[in-house]
């Protein structure tokens, strides 16, 4: 979701109740798009998803998103089953992913060797890399790969995924040796 944040940094001229009802057409927008289905599982995610939880690992929602448009979309896609935490930026003031991220992994009290960071935005690998954590660049359904540049691996498919987080975690022992 590109969303809320970008209305907080539009300099052209509007004064509060401008603002307001831009915002509230945003929001009308927003219902829309939920109502339509958009916020979909990427195929094959949710069993990914399923497989780590039964190996005893803990996956974490982050939305660049409102809290209303998180929980809207994880009520009709049944998120919390496959997401043991969910955080958004809004809740972090102006919707700093830096926050977002730290409180996450403060949340589930785990230290940057034992987090990844999967996304497709350079705002979450740059984020993600201020934390020293690593991050893999997803790239199944988006259109222009350019944006996972800055990741530290690529998984341009769910298959290719898995490789990814072995290379991850090979690199991330390294580290700690």
């Amino acid at each position: 979701m590109h969303g809320f944040r970008w209305m907080q940094f539009l300099e052209i001229g509007l004064n509060e109740e401008q603002l307001a009802q831009l915002q509230q057409a945003y929001g009308i927008h927003e219902d829309r798009l939920i109502e339509a289905g958009v916020g979909q599982l990427y195929p094959g995610l949710a069993d990914f998803a399923a497989r780590c939880k039964q190996g005893g690992i803990a996956l974490a929602l982050g939305a660049e998103a409102s809290r209303d448009y998180l929980l809207a979309v994880s009520d009709q896609r049944q998120l919390e089953d496959l997401f043991e935490i969910s955080f958004c930026t809004q809740e972090f003031g102006v919707g700093s992913v830096d926050e977002m991220l730290m409180e996450i992994m403060c949340y589930a009290e785990v230290n940057p060797s034992e987090t990844l960071v999967f996304g497709t935005r350079p705002a979450f690998f740059q984020a993600a890399h201020n934390l020293d954590v690593l991050t893999i660049g997803c790239g199944w359904g988006i259109r222009q790969h350019r944006e996972l540049e800055d990741a530290d691996f690529r998984a341009l498919t769910l298959a290719q995924l898995y490789p990814a987080i072995q290379k991850a975690d090979i690199l991330s022992a390294q580290h700690l040796s």
